[in-house]
């Protein structure tokens, strides 16, 4: 992998170096051109026209493209919304008077940038920006809202204010001291193609021996690490932004096994290049449950008698089940925020208990959760905005994010079989019916037929699960209690102790506690690594 960072509009080597070294664990930007007015660096030569790559661009035809035939076909394109590009990339390049940030339709490739008068600052990371000394660590209190009620910050604003990422599928364009951006690369309609199709921390290890076999895969199996308290501090400055995901840790310990199952390896064997990860198949094949749940209850909607139901949701039981079906019921005609009644890490009401006054009061003119997420919910189909949820932010802003900062940061890269632009291309474009059913993700599983056993096939799909007792959960506990502690919560000035304090006596005890508690426990390990001395 490579990192790229620079300084347009000043020349500062000294800075960019610092940026640089922020990075290094993502491979070293050992190349720096100082230029008059920008200063620029990147893991590859440099030109003293630069073209910064982060990636592998590819053109339509799948050609690879480095550095000089991207350029050669920026050039040719003359304006952003021209061009025409594959792959998985972030790329910085200079044109004739302008610069353009691109990064690629799905987000795989990360892409931060400052713009501070005649300035602007970009890296591949969010903490390059923060040590090049110019960008301020103050936090954007809307984004903690979203992040509370999606387990990310959704771009293009960040969890620092004023630093921005570059939106999948877009450039930003930096001319004359002034930032616009555009649109490139977006992701093809769902009306392209009509299919029809009948209805018809676990361990893992013997579905992939099995799975192996049948595809004569040479596989060896080996033991992830224990947890441990020190890599939440490890992983939390290496996302970047905080993610609320307890996926994370196993994410950590796989890369961390990874990497030494290739330093062991015999010389004669050389190391894999990557790793192969599964990511990307859920969202654009529709593999999450809630796709078809929450279809079918909108399907009865008509019968739902919202009137009598939201007269008594005051009275039902302060069970979060309960109180949030009942919520989501009476919401049910209004897409958004039925939706985000059931999903939201943290609803609207919780949000408002757990923030101080101060918090309410930096929010309250910002951008909502609902407004946020609003763009993405225009079709009458409950599963078509949900899938395009999750195009647009889960996988740019959360599942991508987390794996490349945690690959990276173990010097490893990831490929992604299942968001290969051709595979995409034709996914995105069937209907959602065709791609959720009685199971998860049935056109993969009827891809699957005869190559393997209907025992691995048809299996139900299963996340990471938090370990619920033994060694792993004392370790998460301890870990806890050394992070989310009152003099820290009370300190950040965003949060109620006494609500707080709730969510860790009870968040072994419901799915919506435990969220909520990974949640707040990646935000202050984030908040401990990024804001405190």
């Amino acid at each position: 992998m490579n990192s790229i960072c620079g300084i347009l509009g000043k020349s500062d080597p000294a800075a960019v170096r610092e940026m640089a070294t922020a990075m290094a664990h993502r491979g070293q930007a050992a190349y720096v051109v100082d230029g008059q007015g920008f200063t620029v660096a990147a893991s590859h030569p440099l030109d003293e026209e630069p073209c910064l790559i982060d990636g592998f661009p590819r053109s339509e035809n799948g050609e690879d493209l480095g550095p000089a035939g991207l350029r050669a076909l920026c050039l040719a394109a003359r304006k952003p919304a021209s061009l025409r590009l594959n792959g998985a990339y972030a790329a910085v390049v200079r044109m004739r008077g302008e610069w353009w940030l691109i990064r690629d339709r799905l987000g795989i490739k990360p892409l931060y940038y400052y713009a501070d008068g005649g300035r602007l600052l970009f890296a591949s990371e969010l903490k390059a920006l923060l040590a090049s000394g110019y960008v301020e660590r103050q936090i954007n209190f809307a984004s903690v809202d979203h992040y509370l009620a999606l387990r990310c910050v959704p771009g293009p604003s960040t969890i620092i204010e004023n630093v921005r990422r570059v939106t999948p599928g877009h450039a930003v364009v930096w001319s004359r001291e002034r930032v616009s951006e555009t649109s490139y690369a977006q992701l093809p309609g769902a009306d392209a193609v009509f299919v029809t199709l009948k209805s018809a921390w676990q361990d893992e290890a013997w579905r992939a021996k099995e799975s192996a076999r049948l595809l004569k895969i040479d596989l060896k199996t080996v033991k992830a690490p224990r947890v441990s308290e020190s890599m939440f501090a490890k992983a939390a400055y290496h996302l970047d932004e905080p993610i609320g995901d307890a996926g994370v840790l196993p994410l950590w310990m796989i890369a961390e096994q990874a990497v030494a199952a290739m330093d062991s390896g015999a010389p004669q064997t050389p190391a894999p290049a990557g790793i192969i990860s599964a990511h990307g198949a859920d969202e654009i094949l529709a593999g999450y449950p809630r796709y078809r749940m929450l279809q079918q209850a909108r399907t009865t909607r008509n019968l739902v008698p919202v009137n009598l139901l939201t007269a008594i949701l005051p009275s039902l039981p302060p069970n979060a089940f309960v109180r949030r079906g009942g919520r989501y019921l009476s919401l049910i005609r209004d897409n958004v925020r039925a939706y985000l009644s059931l999903a939201s890490v943290f609803d609207k009401a919780e949000r408002h208990e757990i923030y101080t006054g101060p918090m309410r009061e930096a929010i309250k003119d910002r951008p909502t959760v609902a407004e946020v997420i609003a763009p993405h919910f225009n079709h009458e189909n409950a599963v078509e905005n949900l899938l395009a949820l999750d195009l647009h932010l889960g996988l740019p802003d959360l599942l991508l994010t987390e794996c490349d900062r945690l690959m990276s940061a173990h010097g490893l890269e990831l490929e992604f079989p299942y968001l290969d632009d051709d595979l995409v291309q034709f996914a995105v474009a069937l209907p959602p019916k065709v791609k959720y059913g009685m199971q998860s993700k049935p056109l993969l599983r009827l891809a699957m037929k005869g190559r393997l056993p209907g025992r691995i096939r048809l299996r139900a799909r299963r996340g990471f699960r938090v370990p619920q007792s033994g060694p792993s959960l004392r370790v998460i506990e301890q870990a806890a209690r050394q992070i989310l502690t009152r003099e820290r919560i009370e300190e950040s000035a965003m949060f109620r102790w006494s609500f707080v304090s709730q969510i860790l006596s009870g968040w072994t005890h419901n799915i919506y506690r435990r969220r909520q508690f990974w949640s707040l426990l990646m935000f202050f390990a984030w908040y401990r690594e990024f804001m405190e001395d």
